[in-house]
């Protein structure tokens, strides 16, 4: 198996270029965020060390 890059839709750097956000869209209708959803902007906010949601 190949080696898988992971990177959100768009991340925000402050002025000492440390991530500070991180975040990932999806198009959907009428419908709730996934279980899965929630788990891949929690892995991008492990990989980049931000906080919160």
């Amino acid at each position: 198996m190949g080696h898988l890059s992971m990177y959100p839709d768009f991340w925000i750097q402050n002025r000492e270029e440390d991530v500070v956000l991180v975040g990932d869209t999806k198009w959907k209708t009428g419908t709730e965020p996934s279980r899965d959803n929630f788990y891949q902007i929690a892995a991008y906010q492990a990989k980049y060390g931000t906080q919160g949601c």
